[in-house]
């Protein structure tokens, strides 16, 4: 609030002058001046209350939070075309050359050119649409947005390589920017219009049966269709951005569930071939043997399945003679029977009791059959935990970004915050694990940021996915903003546009015929006007044909 206070106090210096320029003016000062001297007069003097706009801006990060185009644009609309042209080649060039004394180089281009345009354009509006006259209080707001929209756009038009910087620029001092400028624009001209007593604009009592309803009428329409775009654009950019967003979090998390899923295989089948390898260098399978190796590499138990399929030999008695084609996840084994050397299995329950959740890995024996060990939880969560310590370190979602591995009890297992053995509550992650299904995004706040989460439970972990929603809107902001800012532009030229061919298509004519109607009726019977250039006016006779009607005596 300060920093708007700071540059609002700036942007009245462009009202006050308007104010000593008017009451000179009035008092007779540039009685003596020619009119190319008294514009250049008045165009230094705002030029360099452009200039001050600079100096006294509010420098973030390569760009100035300013007012700086409301010099231009009020010498332009309220002093004449000449005036602000001067005053906006003023204001640019210091603008263009105060990065050498601490302006932010980041915005340079676009702030010079953007400075220079509005006294152009504020110089073309009073030529073509105000003919040469002070506008009305209005009109001269909707300049003041339109041009510093047009400065934002230049913003991101002039940094096309670095648009990410540029939009968090724009995000900051879109809106404070053209609020500034066009309310201060706004201000001066209702000053000069109190000030003067009357509206120095058109006659609007004579254009308002058409030029001012179809004025009223054409911005009402302008307005409502531009929300229902600008509305429409934002749902869909929303849409978009979110369906990116999931797209974005399930690729890192299905990378962390195979990332996990390899590391485990792979060490379950290297114990598993050592213990292949140990029981191939003995003549005879015993008891005892399995047993040692058991304790050794600390398995849940280790069976062997002979050519028959069935279980011949296990460190848990229970299993021996167990039928291995008799379930759906023990027939899987059987391929190592067919000539596959190696299988390796998730953790899931096992055939021969549903209640127990094992993960298996198996290896064909040179004697015939196979061997295999499995993994209780226990085994199954020391083994996982040791592959995934680090797993999450380097990785990243998106830009900043990232991926949280805990285990059932809610237990960090993974982090990139070094936060391990700590609770999912210690990152400021809460969510009821039943009221939120797996693969759906919601929004949590996580390492003090609001952030989209997604998760899945794999291999006996919840495998979260962070992104911050300020990196995940961002492409969908960007559309947005652009969208908006373009649209008003857009927008502003088609009323512009559509405003002066009316103006000049039918008002301007039925003004001759007004005006010739009056010379008439005052006693001038010479007066001739031809406007049958379009069909609507081809039913005029010429005006000039009342002067072949007798004269009443």
């Amino acid at each position: 609030m300060i920093v708007i206070f700071q540059v609002s106090i700036v942007a009245l210096l462009a009202v006050i002058t308007s104010f000593v320029v008017f009451m000179l003016d009035k008092k007779g000062f540039f009685n003596s001046f020619t009119y190319f001297k008294r514009e250049l007069f008045i165009g230094i003097l705002f030029g360099i209350i452009s200039c001050m706009g600079t100096e006294f801006g509010v420098p973030f990060d390569g760009f100035i939070l300013n007012a700086r185009d409301t010099a231009p644009i009020c010498a332009g609309l309220l002093f004449g075309g000449p005036a602000g042209i001067i005053a906006g080649i003023i204001g640019g060039v210091e603008r263009w050359f105060a990065v050498y004394w601490g302006a932010g180089e980041f915005t340079r281009l676009a702030c010079a050119i953007s400075t220079i345009l509005a006294g152009i354009i504020a110089a073309l509006f009073r030529r073509y649409l105000f003919d040469n006259k002070k506008p009305t209080v209005f009109p001269a707001f909707a300049i003041g947005v339109l041009v510093e929209t047009l400065h934002i756009i230049m913003v991101f038009i002039t940094n096309m390589n670095d648009v990410a910087r540029a939009f968090t620029v724009v995000k900051v001092c879109a809106v404070p920017l053209i609020a500034i400028n066009s309310i201060s624009v706004l201000l001066a001209t209702a000053l000069i219009s109190i000030l003067s007593g009357k509206q120095e604009t058109q006659d609007l009592s004579k254009l308002k049966p058409i030029s001012y309803s179809f004025q009223k009428w054409l911005f009402a329409c302008v307005v409502i269709i531009f929300a229902s775009t600008t509305l429409f654009s934002w749902r869909l950019q929303t849409y978009l951005s979110h369906g990116e967003t999931r797209k974005i979090i399930s690729v890192n998390i299905t990378d962390v569930q195979q990332d996990i899923s390899d590391a485990s295989d792979a060490n379950m089948l290297k114990i598993a071939h050592e213990v292949a390898d140990q029981l191939d260098a003995v003549p005879e399978i015993d008891i005892s043997l399995l047993k040692e190796l058991y304790l050794k590499y600390n398995v849940a138990e280790i069976d062997i399945i002979g050519p028959d399929g069935k279980i011949s030999a296990s460190t848990n008695t229970k299993f021996i003679g167990f039928d291995m084609g008799s379930g759906k996840q023990s027939a899987e084994f059987n391929v190592l029977l067919e000539g596959q050397k190696e299988l390796v299995q998730e953790y899931q329950p096992i055939s021969y009791d549903p209640s127990i959740f094992r993960k298996y890995a198996g290896v064909a024996l040179k004697r015939g059959g196979y061997m295999q060990i499995g993994y209780a939880a226990e085994q199954f969560q020391r083994d996982i935990d040791e592959q995934i310590i680090g797993i999450t370190k380097n990785r990243h979602v998106g830009e900043h970004g990232s991926l949280i591995i805990a285990d059932k009890y809610g237990l960090i297992v993974s982090d990139r915050k070094n936060y391990q053995g700590k609770t999912l509550d210690a990152t400021g992650f809460k969510i009821d694990w039943h009221s939120v299904p797996e693969n759906r995004l919601f929004r949590q706040i996580v390492y003090d940021k609001p952030s989209y989460c997604m998760y899945v439970i794999s291999e006996g972990y919840y495998i979260i996915g962070v992104l911050p929603v300020e990196e995940a809107m961002r492409t969908s902001e960007v559309a947005i903003y652009l969208t908006v800012l373009l649209s008003i532009i857009m927008f502003g030229i088609q009323f512009v546009a559509l405003y002066v061919l009316v103006k000049y298509i039918v008002v301007k004519k039925i003004q001759k015929v007004n005006d010739s109607l009056a010379q008439i009726t005052g006693g001038n019977l010479n007066v001739v006007v031809n406007v049958r250039s379009n069909s609507e006016f081809a039913s005029y006779p010429d005006v000039g044909a009342a002067k072949h009607i007798p004269a009443i005596p």
